[in-house]
């Protein structure tokens, strides 16, 4: 008997919260939708349960393999034989006990942000410990004020936003109140901005983002194959646009005529070279959001004193890579059609080397679909000794961009803590934002 001359028992059990694969009775594979992931809905709580499910059977000789593996040739033609295909609704308990939330509670419950871009981590306790089902659903009650992702508060204007986590199973909630109070910056006497002088900043990184002049915002996507913006005005509808090209991989639309105020709520959508990503959605308020002095804005002559990409270029090493393709020189190469994966295991790690000291303020990981649930970012000056700057505990994979305040380091080093698949981590790229010291 081999696995593909005889007939063998295919099953999936599918519960509220997870997914388990068998074959021949034995449990080869289970998912929690913890570790769940979708690239057209990264930020989607109840995936993939919101879904229906369908049962495809199909043949497939040869292939690509995880692991390094090279696969024989095929056998072709080749054919499949199905004896029964049986559908069953589970009735009692499931062979996993199912433990439910009974409470739910945030490390913080006021919280005081004094600038644009500012952001806090909300960090939530499940009771009991063992619950079964840990998801939560974070909202913000005023996107205007400040909004949140996976527990992450950004300040956007002023004003007070409450924050709520609410369990998915029970409907427990837990909130705290933000208030966002940014202080005018005081006019310099010697040199006042002129009224008249146009205004010109950048609001995002290299990849994607943002540019206004005056009353006029570009929105730009670079190194994609294709770009859609998806943006409302005031609360409006959600309207889908095909950005335009500019050539070199690079894409750009024109919003004009904006009025002092209004509310632009936006994400893209485009594909770096190995498939679709879907951007968080931000906020920007017309004549209220600022570029970050903590935020990388490219390398734009308007604005002295730019932080930029450091890391572009730079030596990295890891503790192992899946294969030599799939090497750490990938994470520093400007390139989205190349990336670094890890071996299968949780505490796999890499360091960048940037040649020297920088003041850093900001690192972008730009994940591939496995990404990291848990790690931790560490600064070094010497390479041997490293200080924690970052603990994520709750990462969704996607563009992640850490601000980190404004510290100085020559040694970046990503360290794995928990994997969100049950492959290796996956980056196509790091970007570490600094000046030189």
């Amino acid at each position: 008997q081999t696995i593909d001359s005889d007939f063998h028992v295919y099953s999936v059990v599918w519960e509220e919260d997870n997914i388990k694969w068998y074959v021949n009775g034995e449990c080869f594979l289970r998912v929690t939708s913890d570790q769940w992931y979708s690239t057209s809905a990264p930020n989607n709580p109840l995936a993939p349960f919101d879904k229906e499910f369908y049962i495809i059977m199909n043949l497939a000789a040869g292939g690509w393999f995880d692991g390094g593996i090279t696969p024989g040739s095929g056998d072709i033609p080749a054919t499949m034989q199905v004896d029964y295909v049986r559908v069953y609704k589970a009735e009692g308990s499931s062979d996993i006990e199912q433990v439910p939330v009974t409470g739910i509670s945030l490390d913080q419950t006021e919280v005081e942000l004094t600038s644009v871009g500012q952001t806090t981590t909300l960090t939530r306790t499940i009771t009991p410990d063992n619950a079964t089902n840990r998801n939560v659903i974070w909202e913000t009650s005023n996107p205007a004020v400040a909004t949140v992702s996976a527990g992450q508060v950004k300040a956007v204007g002023n004003g007070t936003a409450v924050i709520t986590a609410t369990t998915r199973d029970g409907g427990f909630k837990s909130s705290c109140l933000v208030t966002v109070n940014i202080s005018e910056k005081p006019v310099d006497p010697v040199d006042p901005v002129d009224p008249k002088d146009p205004v010109e900043f950048i609001v995002g990184n290299e990849t994607n983002g943002l540019k206004r002049t005056n009353d006029d915002i570009e929105f730009y996507v670079n190194g994609a194959r294709f770009a859609d913006l998806h943006y409302r005005i005031n609360s409006g509808g959600q309207i889908n646009v095909g950005m335009i090209s500019t050539g070199a991989r690079n894409y750009s639309y024109l919003l004009s005529n904006l009025k002092h105020g209004d509310i632009l709520e936006y994400s893209f959508t485009y594909n770096p070279g190995n498939g679709a990503l879907d951007t968080e959605w931000l906020t920007y308020i017309h004549g209220v959001t600022m570029p970050d002095e903590n935020q990388e804005v490219g390398e734009d002559p308007n604005i002295p004193g730019t932080y930029e990409n450091v890391a572009k270029g730079k030596s990295v090493t890891a503790s192992a890579s899946e294969n030599a393709s799939l090497a750490p020189i990938n994470l520093t190469d400007n390139d989205l059609l190349t990336r670094w994966s890890s071996n299968w295991t949780d505490d796999a790690w890499f360091v960048v080397d940037l040649a020297g000291i920088y003041n850093i303020n900001q690192i972008v990981l730009n994940w591939e679909n496995a990404f990291a649930r848990q790690f931790e970012i560490l600064l070094s000056h010497d390479g041997v000794n490293f200080e924690r700057v970052f603990n994520q505990t709750i990462g969704e994979g996607g563009i992640e961009t850490i601000n980190i305040g404004a510290v100085n380091a020559r040694y970046v080093k990503f360290q794995g803590v928990q994997r969100a698949l049950p492959y290796g981590y996956s980056l196509y790229e790091i970007e570490v934002y600094g000046v030189a010291r």
